[in-house]
């Protein structure tokens, strides 16, 4: 029983929540309070891998051992570290999904560290897109929202008035010289 509940509290512990727009995605990935991979216990690594391996259709025969599973530990950890475990878990299910810029999604009976890391690049090509596409939306909305000052378009078209009532003289810097500039004062 306490087994049981100790598996549920490591599922429920990288819980992928539903992603209904990409901005999710983004607070996702910039929520403070999810795991990252170098936080994360391996046995919360060992619950991420029974889901990628279900979700690419890896099957028993081809499950990898644990001393494997213990190297994809220290390779993801060292070079994916500062990634969610729910983004790695995405990547894979974009890829699935075709949603990444992937030619080839299918991982033959293999997990190996090149396959994991052609997924998490193309995933990481995606997400800057969708990050950056997200920004410029904040911008735009911000500067939509932002309530204009009638004080302040007032003090500019006071100011502007005052220097258009002023003569300037234009003149070419080669026809200046002192006889030119005698004349204008």
């Amino acid at each position: 029983m306490q087994n049981q509940n100790k598996s549920v509290q490591l599922a429920n512990a990288i819980s992928m929540p539903s992603l209904n727009t990409p901005n999710d995605l983004v607070a996702i990935v910039r929520d403070k309070s999810r795991i990252s991979v170098c936080d994360a216990t391996p046995e919360q690594m060992q619950v991420l891998f029974a889901k990628i391996y279900t979700l690419i259709g890896l099957r028993g025969q081809h499950l990898p051992t644990k001393e494997h599973d213990v190297f994809h530990i220290q390779f993801i950890k060292r070079n994916y570290g500062n990634r969610k475990l729910a983004e790695i878990y995405y990547a894979f299910e974009f890829a699935i999904l075709g949603k990444l810029d992937l030619d080839d999604v299918k991982c033959y009976d293999q997990f190996t560290m090149e396959y994991f890391s052609r997924i998490m690049s193309a995933y990481r090509r995606y997400f800057n897109q969708i990050a950056s596409v997200t920004q410029l939306e904040a911008k735009q909305t911000t500067l939509i929202d932002k309530p204009i000052q009638p004080t302040i378009i007032e003090e500019e078209i006071k100011e502007w008035s005052e220097i258009a009532s002023k003569t300037i003289y234009h003149f070419p810097l080669y026809l200046r010289s002192e006889e030119h500039t005698s004349e204008l004062q």
